[in-house]
């Protein structure tokens, strides 16, 4: 009874679960790649072809080498379609996840594997919490759109397969599969390693190599996709650093493997342990699978593992370099673990009506052991505060508190913004961005001499001198009368985005009747200087001395001295 309904019990629990997770909000980097995305608006369609993915983001100047422009234009669409409302995006994401289940169940049929098998295994792969952050970050839709179209590429192109007629229109079936493995490409560079699938899988599936019109077929997706990026100028990623590789591996595999085997109240971002130590249980836990997988699946479960560690490698490079594991990299791993997986529990069931049963009977409970679990995860997902919360409190990093710090700011929740920054101020290299706002999140708390201290500690546990941090500095020692270590720490300021140095500046030297500064700031920019002497009056006040913040006030032109 269960088997002959499974698919609308799996199907029910994946809408009901997921579909409550659209309701939420953007997230984490959905308000840069959707709300303030340049191309996403439907006004620079084109340009998703000539840069690379962040190319059209406000404030964002390096180029990150990810040439993602089929992601780009899925945003767009959606934007089109249903303008900002969230909900709308989420659930496109859920339909390509749901494509992607249709895809792989096919796979898993074609390899001739059980029912048994290909039903926990497609349980496995679309009710797990690791999927959570895939379907419900907008942002993580690439994983979603390269898997479904890499996986449809592989279904065309692998030739002599069970049910496949070899009078199909051959040119029709190549010209579909190279189409789909450029679309894969175009979405994330993974893809790229296509060919590599395409012979893994074969072999698992026939026994033999793909015809070589199959191969170069699957081959032309990822020339397309480079002659592509050459044309645009797009490089590869900079800042990875294969030598790190090794150092990663283990660290990685155990952290996933807990997540994997345990996946209870996931963090949303997690971070590799910085002394590089090694989650053993998990990871030895892993292997043993890993063992038992090998040998009840044999050929199928080889490559089935195979293909899951040649899509894992490239995002180790990137954890390389951010330190960073997020479950979205295991998307198209998960895909060669559930093969692995149906091959290892069809060759223990095969021809033992009674562990078939078992198996059987087997599914329903771990769908519903699965779809709690995931029930749990879902509410993290839901906005901003929800995510960098849980982050924190799961998963407590200079990453998570700076995140956490920023939606706090941003929520005008200040001492909790303050208290965060502070923690992501770690010596003796800390993050660049709480080091920015470490000082001036005080200043907009109303409370100059935590400012002061807070800036002082900031530049002895390692952050840079930068504008950023000593303008803001600069003004709250002016606010607490330390009027000449201000005006020498303003004076010490180049080129200040901020824009407060020259208001410390103008403050300071209009104390002692010396009204140049302010002049040489009006004929310099030839604007009108009211919201600067503002400013400065308000400085003076806070710095004790009312008379010349209404003397500045009162001022009718900048030559007027005091």
């Amino acid at each position: 009874m269960v088997s002959r309904y499974w698919s609308a019990i799996l199907l029910a629990s994946v809408l009901l679960v997921f579909g409550l997770g659209c309701l939420g909000e953007f997230v984490w980097d959905d308000t840069l790649l959707v709300e303030q995305n340049r191309i996403t608006d439907g006004r620079n369609l084109l340009s998703a072809f000539t840069g690379d993915l962040w190319a059209n983001n406000p404030g964002m100047d390096l180029p990150s080498g990810y040439y993602r422009p089929l992601l780009l234009l899925d945003l767009a669409l959606d934007r089109g379609l249903f303008g900002l409302q969230p909900s709308w995006h989420r659930f496109h994401n859920l339909l390509w996840h749901g494509l992607d289940c249709l895809l792989l169940y096919l796979l898993l049929l074609g390899l001739g594997l059980g029912r048994p098998a290909r039903m926990l295994a497609l349980s496995v792969f679309a009710i797990h919490p690791l999927q959570t952050e895939p379907v419900l970050f907008v942002s993580a839709r690439n994983d979603l759109m390269a898997t479904g179209m890499l996986l449809g590429a592989l279904l065309v192109l692998m030739e002599k397969g069970k049910g496949r007629s070899d009078e199909e229109p051959a040119l029709l079936r190549l010209l579909a599969g190279g189409l789909l493995a450029a679309g894969a490409c175009l979405s994330k560079e993974t893809a790229y390693l296509g060919p590599v699938f395409l012979l893994i899988l074969s072999f698992t599936w026939h026994g033999t190599l793909p015809r070589l019109r199959s191969l170069l077929a699957m081959a032309s997706g990822p020339a397309l996709a480079l002659l592509l990026r050459y044309l645009a100028g797009i490089g590869w990623p900079q800042a990875n650093h294969p030598g790190q590789l090794p150092a990663v591996v283990l660290p990685s595999l155990g952290l996933a493997a807990g997540r994997f085997f345990w996946p209870v109240d996931l963090a949303p971002v997690v971070n590799l342990p910085t002394d590089g130590s090694i989650h053993w249980l998990p990871l030895l836990s892993l292997m043993a699978l890993f063992g038992l997988l090998l040998a009840f699946g044999r050929r199928v479960g080889l490559g089935g593992l195979l293909f899951g560690a040649l899509a894992l490698f490239p995002s180790l490079t990137v954890i390389s370099q951010t330190g960073l594991l997020g479950d979205r990299y295991l998307y198209l791993p998960l895909v060669g673990l559930c093969i692995a997986l149906a091959a290892g529990i069809h060759g223990a069931t095969e021809n033992a009506p009674s562990r078939e049963r078992i198996a059987l009977l087997a599914w329903l409970p771990l769908t519903l052991l699965l779809t709690a679990a995931t029930s749990r995860q879902v509410p993290t997902w839901y906005d901003d505060t929800s995510f960098w919360e849980a982050a924190v409190a799961r998963s407590p990093s200079t990453y998570t508190h700076k995140g956490l710090a920023k939606t706090l700011e941003n929520a005008g929740h200040l001492d909790r913004a303050a208290q965060q920054y502070a923690l992501a101020i770690v010596a003796p290299r800390p993050d660049p961005y709480p080091c920015y706002n470490i000082t001036s999140v005080h200043l907009k708390r109303g409370d100059p001499a935590s400012a002061v201290r807070a800036g002082r500690s900031a530049l002895e546990r390692g952050c840079e001198a930068s504008p950023e941090l000593l303008a803001p500095l600069a003004v709250a020692l002016a606010a607490t009368a330390s009027w000449d270590q201000a005006e020498e720490l303003a004076a010490s300021i180049g080129k200040d985005p901020t824009g407060l140095a020259v208001v410390v500046r103008v403050a300071a030297a209009f104390r002692r009747g010396d009204t140049s500064p302010l002049l040489a700031e009006a004929q310099q920019n030839s604007v009108d200087t009211s919201p600067l002497v503002e400013q400065a009056a308000w400085l003076l006040e806070q710095g004790g001395d009312p008379g010349a913040a209404a003397a500045l006030r009162n001022m009718k032109n900048p030559e007027e001295t005091p």
